[in-house]
């Protein structure tokens, strides 16, 4: 796919591709830019590994080279990854699936611009890949809301699974938004001739953009903590009462084993083995102990 930005629009194209035609945008896969590497000498630069599984910027005198590594809203293992290059005049995406497409449409299809160029058009590239990841993270603050009110409820079911999840979503998350201050920072860095001011400016306003979410994404991960520390002292507190029930029951007990222990020695000369009612006055005893200590207990607030 061919885009041109013409009379400050960004149109559609069904040119060929030509290295030397200015102010245009080509979307092609590996294969194709292979192909487009035997045909322009511009084009044979190194490209990132597959396997290195991070966003990169490479600063050139003639062009800017990007690769990306996305990760997706929906699973945490998942990740969109697509390479960038962009000349002064010109920008080659290469992606083999179809992410950069919807993307490049998206910003077509709500282009409405005035005086637009492919300064801003890499402006906007970079929106896309954080548009609407503020509600997004807004997503993650209500799962930690919930599983916060489990904990409370002495819901503990699949705990560590759920809050396990989060963590490691949200560690994605924080490690690729650093990725981005990174880029920004290496552009911010490069000759004021490469980009025009008013791409500057945006560029800068979108590392803000991108602080203020790397920000948030720190938070949610503190709340994580809190949370499980909220979990760590509930398990605590809920021990802590198994421990006083098993303590009250044996005070309850012991007398009762000593009781027991006391008239099961069979000494020949026991007179109360003798005795007719002694039976029954060994059970009201163990009744009276028994109630007393729970009066006591209940007096004392143990329970």
């Amino acid at each position: 796919m061919i885009y041109e930005i013409k009379d400050n629009k960004l149109l559609k194209s069904s040119e060929i591709f030509d290295i030397n035609r200015e102010n245009t945008i080509v979307i092609v896969n590996s294969e194709e830019f292979s192909e487009l590497e035997n045909l322009y000498d511009e084009l044979k630069i190194y490209r990132r590994s597959k396997t290195y599984n991070c966003t990169q910027i490479e600063i050139h005198t003639d062009y800017i080279y990007s690769a990306f590594y996305v990760p997706s809203k929906i699973n945490a293992q998942k990740r969109n990854s697509f390479d960038c290059i962009v000349f002064k005049k010109r920008i080659v995406l290469i992606d083999d699936s179809d992410y950069i497409d919807k993307i490049v449409n998206n910003i077509f299809n709500r282009d409405e611009r005035k005086s637009y160029d492919l300064g801003k058009f890499f402006y906007e590239l970079l929106s896309e890949i954080i548009f609407k990841d503020l509600i997004f993270l807004d997503s993650f603050d209500e799962k930690l809301y919930k599983i916060e009110n489990d904990i409370i409820n002495n819901n503990f079911d699949k705990f560590n699974s759920k809050l396990s999840e989060v963590k490691r979503h949200l560690m994605v998350y924080y490690r690729h938004y650093s990725q981005l201050l990174a880029l920004c920072d290496s552009i911010n860095e490069m000759e004021e001739d490469f980009f025009d001011y008013e791409t500057r400016r945006l560029l800068s306003l979108y590392s803000q953009r991108v602080e203020r979410l790397k920000e948030e994404t720190a938070l949610l991960r503190e709340y994580t903590l809190q949370i499980q520390d909220m979990y760590q002292s509930q398990i605590g507190v809920k021990q802590n009462d198994i421990m006083k029930t098993l303590t009250i029951v044996t005070t309850i007990v012991l007398p009762l084993s000593l009781l027991a222990g006391w008239y099961g020695m069979n000494f020949e000369y026991m007179p109360e083995l003798t005795m007719r009612y002694s039976y029954y006055v060994v059970i009201a005893v163990s009744v009276i102990i028994v109630a007393a200590s729970l009066i006591l207990f209940k007096v004392k607030k143990y329970f």
